[in-house]
């Protein structure tokens, strides 16, 4: 499948396409397989392990306002939970 997206607004500036894909053919619309590698390449060498944290939702993100330091913010997350069911009881009451 490919993305609807160009190879060139998929990218970041410190990470071309052709040091993750090599030499190859890379499209103008590159496949979800190649922007996936292009994504997972990028987090390796940019994005620490303890920073991300998939399955978690954001509920609050606040900006120091201290004077004189760098800027740094206080995130707040849940972990988001699901669960497979075997089935789902819907009462929807008395239908007339």
């Amino acid at each position: 499948m490919r993305t609807n997206l160009s190879r060139f607004t998929v990218a970041f500036s410190d990470l071309s396409w052709e040091s993750v894909l090599g030499d190859a053919d890379i499209p103008m619309f590159p496949r979800a397989r190649q922007v996936g590698q292009y994504l997972a390449a990028y987090s390796e060498r940019y994005i620490p392990k303890d920073v991300l944290r998939l399955g978690h939702r954001v509920v609050a993100a606040v900006r120091s306002s201290e004077i004189g330091t760098d800027a740094r913010w206080r995130i707040s997350w849940v972990k988001e939970r699901s669960a497979y069911v075997p089935g789902i009881y819907c009462n929807m009451g008395q239908l007339t």
